[in-house]
C-alpha cells in the first residue's frame, strides 16, 4: 500500500477481496467494483502513508533492474519502522508501568514484551501492528498520567490537552 500510495497517489491494492467488491457495488454511487484499482477500506491510512513519506524521502527505486530480490527495497524500508516502533512500544510501556506500579515491575513488563516471539514477528511482517500498538499504548499514557493531574485538582490546562492528545493518537490508529 505505501508503494501504491507513493507512486500511484492512491490507496489502492492488489488484493482483491469479495467482502470489498460486495461493499464497493453496493455502497458507490456507480455501482462499480473498481477491479483494476481496487481501493483498500480496511487497512487504517497512517501506516502505508508512513510508507509512502519514507519511499520518497529515500529515493527508493522500484524498477525490476535495481533489484536484487523481489521486494528488496521495501524490506528494509519496513523492517526498520517495524523495529523503531516496536522499541518505541517498549518505551512507552517502560513509562506506564513506572507511573502504574514502580521501575522494577516496568522492567519485568517490558522485558515480557521484547522477549515475546509475537512482538517480533509483527516487528518484521510489514503490517500496521507495530505502530498501531505504538499509538494505543501513547494514547493510554498520556490519558493516565491526563486523568492523575485530574486528580490532583490541576489546573484545566494541564490536563484537558493530554486527553485530546489522546483522543488524537485513537483517531489516528483507526
Amino acid at each position: 500500500l505505501g508503494r501504491n500510495l507513493m507512486v500511484q497517489h492512491r490507496l489502492v491494492t492488489q488484493c482483491v477481496r469479495p467482502a470489498t467488491i460486495w461493499c464497493l457495488e453496493t455502497k458507490s454511487a456507480a455501482h462499480d467494483a473498481a477491479i483494476a484499482r481496487q481501493p483498500d477500506i480496511l487497512t487504517p491510512p497512517l501506516y502505508p502513508a508512513l510508507l509512502a513519506v519514507l519511499f520518497k524521502i529515500t529515493g527508493i527505486s522500484f524498477s525490476a533492474e535495481g533489484l536484487r530480490d523481489v521486494f528488496g527495497p521495501e524490506k528494509l524500508m519496513v523492517w526498520t519502522c517495524g523495529h523503531l516502533f516496536t522499541l518505541l512500544t517498549g518505551l512507552m510501556l517502560f513509562l506506564l508501568g513506572r507511573r502504574l506500579f514502580d521501575a522494577r515491575v516496568a522492567m519485568l513488563g517490558v522485558a515480557a514484551y521484547f522477549l515475546s516471539d509475537t512482538v517480533w514477528r509483527f516487528s518484521i511482517s510489514g503490517l500496521s501492528i507495530p505502530l498501531l500498538t505504538f499509538i494505543v499504548t501513547t494514547a493510554c499514557y498520556t490519558a493516565l498520567v491526563g486523568v492523575t493531574k485530574l486528580q490532583e485538582n490541576a489546573p484545566a490546562r494541564q490536563w484537558i490537552w493530554r486527553f485530546a492528545v489522546a483522543i488524537l493518537l485513537c483517531v489516528l490508529a483507526f
